[in-house]
């Protein structure tokens, strides 16, 4: 019998729709595998997944940051989900996704063409 809780439904939809469709495209998965959202894959690729896995959410910024803006994003990123999260930072990845702002936009605008913020 499936039960499902008001407010819940996100959990029933990574159940029986996210995680098995994503769970088609690995070569492997690995037990207590949890995933929040389905990542976004470009290209075909061979898929591995350990024991004990949850993949959350992304990090999208604006391209055009220095290596040094990247370097303490990640840094603070990391040490921000060792700190709430209680893991080590060896368990933690952090993947920047860089747009152009010509390749993004809100409101029906790309970015590049938003007037500059002051």
């Amino acid at each position: 019998m499936l039960s499902v809780k008001v407010g819940q439904p996100s959990r029933v939809i990574n159940r029986f729709y996210r995680s098995p469709l994503f769970r088609s495209r690995c070569i492997s998965c690995g037990k207590n595998f949890y995933l929040d959202a389905i990542p976004h894959i470009v290209g075909h690729t061979r898929i591995y997944i350990g024991d004990d896995v949850k993949f959350f959410g992304t990090i999208g910024i604006m391209s055009g940051r220095t290596l040094e803006q990247k370097r303490g994003l990640v840094k603070d990123i990391t040490a921000a989900v060792v700190k709430n999260a209680n893991t080590t930072p060896e368990q933690v990845t952090v993947s920047l996704v860089e747009t152009a702002k010509n390749s993004k936009g809100k409101g029906g605008v790309l970015f590049s063409e938003m007037p500059a913020r002051q």
